[in-house]
């Protein structure tokens, strides 16, 4: 198993560790070693950010320029790169992407984050087409503390299926966090 999943699956628990995985033997600590089921297709472009085109996200807020995509150190999940944000003064940065030829169903959105904290607020959302915006909001605890803010049973019950995703953030100046592995699954 890679170190990747296994590091995810401490952050999100033994649950979510069961349904990735298959099993979970706590009884001498071993972890089934089986793949991702293929129905967890992640619908999300580039959501780890490791691509060379970020023209699936579109990057907004009044000072869209204290976020971008970023290689740092340690500011990673997994991979090299992430969603970044700082600014000097205070800000609101929001990512966001479209995302076209769903089926109709419920659908999980999740993401990984981790920062300084002290934000004003900061918020992973999913609107459906014609719907009111979903919201989890998430607090940033500390330097490489993963968190994974999630909203489950999206209802995709529009005729063209596609709702738009992504994260908003109300920062105070020298507010810092990352956000990585955002997923939309069935």
């Amino acid at each position: 198993m890679s170190s990747l999943y296994l590091k995810k699956a401490a952050l999100t628990g033994l649950f979510a560790v069961s349904l990735l995985v298959g099993s979970v033997s706590l009884g001498n600590a071993s972890w089934a070693d089986e793949a991702i089921p293929s129905n967890l297709h992640n619908y999300v472009v580039d959501g780890d950010f490791e691509g060379s085109d970020a023209s699936s996200w579109v990057f907004g807020g009044a000072q869209a320029s204290a976020i971008a995509i970023k290689s740092q150190d340690n500011h990673t999940l997994g991979g090299s790169h992430s969603a970044a944000y700082w600014s000097a003064s205070d800000f609101q940065v929001s990512v966001s992407q479209r995302i076209v030829g769903l089926a109709d169903g419920r659908y999980m959105l999740s993401a990984y984050t981790q920062g300084g904290g002290g934000e004003t607020s900061s918020r992973l959302f999913a609107t459906v087409d014609g719907g009111e915006p979903i919201h989890a909001d998430f607090v940033n605890t500390g330097y490489n503390n993963w968190q994974q803010p999630h909203i489950t049973h999206i209802n995709l019950t529009v005729t063209n299926g596609s709702c738009t995703i992504g994260f908003e953030v109300n920062g105070k100046a020298s507010n810092w966090g990352s956000i990585d592995d955002i997923s939309l699954v069935r």
